[in-house]
Order: C-alpha cells, then structure tokens, then sequence
C-alpha cells in the first residue's frame, strides 16, 4: 500500500485541480429599480417587465442555461439579481415540467469565489451558465474568468447590455463580447399602469374565434 499512496496523493490533487470548460457563460445586470434615492431592495414595475424580456431574449438566442446564478442578497438585501432571473427559471420549469433552480452561493462581493468554482468543477464542462450580477463587479466578474482586455465601468443607467464569455475544450476563453440594447423596455410604467392594463375587463379583451 505505501508503494502506491504516492501516486493516490497525486491523482486525487490533480483530479481536484482540474480545470473545467464551460461552452458559454453569459453575464447580466439586474433589472430597473425605483429610480428615487431609496430604491429598496426590489425590482421597479418597469423592472419586472424587463426580467419577463430577458426571459423570452434569452431563451430565443440561447436556448436553456444548464446553470442559473444569482447573487446571495446577504451582504447588500436587494434580491434583484434573483427577481430578474425569476420569470427566466419559471418559464423553464413549467416548459421542461422539472424545477429548474436560481443558484445563490455567495454574495456579490465573493464573485471570484464563483469564478473559480465555474472555471475548475468538471460539472460546468461544456455548459451554458448564466450569471445575473450587480453592475459594480461585473466588469471585474468578466476579468477573473479570463476576459484579458481593460473593461469600462458598467454605466449605472444601463440595464439591458449582455456580457458573452465562449470557451473551447481547452478551458481558454475564445471570445468576448459585448452585446447592448438586447431586452429593451421602450416605456416607464409603475405599479398603477401595471395593474390597471391586467385588469382590463374581460369583455375588452379580443376573443379568438372558434
């Protein structure tokens, strides 16, 4: 057995620091707030208008993401990176009748944490994993998971651009892109316009014909 530990030893850590090649990973920011100095912890109407957009955008250009993240709302309470995934998960899961989950393993400011899990578990092998984030790390997100170019900040006012990291078998990013006004949500609505426009009567709302 002692002739052999060596050679386990060395598997077991070469195994284990393994480096994993996603096919895609696609990062986002969070979707519209309240634009007022207290904004809370939520999504604006405009904002969960916008998460329902990002759901069919996605799905249209990229199919069905293998791995959905969020970050945790520990450290800063907003669960608008959850919110705007949510419709996205839910579609999922109603179209392929299995939950399809919204990951949360850690807190906005440990996105190196997840860049490293995603660049080294063999489970992301050639996966397409979303990543819905705050715009204040995004840039430096993209940097860890091997974008080589200087990024500008995500501009505060920005909610519909899209990063696009693509990857080969080699674990080597091959492409990066920068894609912008890809869900765009062309009016302001509050919370008023939203349930007045569900709640239009029945008898208002055009019929099929059988």
């Amino acid at each position: 057995m002692k002739i052999f530990l060596p050679f386990f030893i060395f598997s077991y850590l070469l195994f284990n620091t393994a480096a994993a090649s996603p096919r895609e990973i696609i990062l986002i920011r969070h979707a519209a707030k309240l634009m007022q100095s207290d904004p809370g912890d939520t999504l604006s109407a405009k904002g969960q208008i916008r998460a329902i957009n990002f759901a069919f955008y996605f799905i249209n250009k990229f199919g069905s993401p293998d791995f959905i993240f969020a970050s945790d709302p520990k450290d800063s309470k907003s669960i608008r990176q959850i919110q705007t995934v949510s419709p996205l998960a839910n579609i999922l899961t109603e179209k392929n009748n299995r939950e399809v989950s919204i990951l949360h393993p850690y807190e906005s400011s440990e996105y190196e944490k997840l860049a490293d899990e995603i660049l080294k578990d063999a489970k992301f092998d050639n996966r397409i994993i979303l990543i819905c984030w705050d715009h204040e790390h995004l840039p430096a997100f993209a940097k860890k998971l091997g974008v080589k170019i200087d990024l500008p900040d995500w501009p505060s006012d920005d909610f519909e651009s899209v990063y696009i990291l693509e990857y080969n078998s080699n674990n080597k990013l091959i492409n990066f892109s920068i894609l912008h006004q890809q869900y765009p949500v062309n009016v302001d609505m509050s919370w008023e316009d939203l349930y007045k426009k569900i709640n239009v009567p029945f008898y208002l709302i055009p019929q099929k014909r059988s």
